[in-house]
């Protein structure tokens, strides 16, 4: 099985009008009501996988994983 592709060529030569149309076509659909975890405050432990991103400074001050 292929894994899916995410076709950014079709949407690199998108109009800032066909953007918008996009975008007000998706906020016009109604709420699912599906429960979305968090916000979590910084006590807080998160029962869901949460990713964190690091800004490159940060991330580059980082010690490499063992055996790196």
């Amino acid at each position: 099985m292929l894994a899916p592709v995410m076709p950014y060529n079709d949407f690199a030569s998108l109009t800032k009008e066909a953007a918008l149309a996009i975008a007000a076509y998706l906020k016009s659909l109604p709420a699912l009501g599906n429960k979305v975890p968090g916000p979590f405050g910084p006590a807080d432990k998160p029962d869901v996988f949460v990713m964190t991103v690091l800004p490159a400074p940060v991330y580059n001050g980082l010690q490499p994983p063992p055996g790196k």
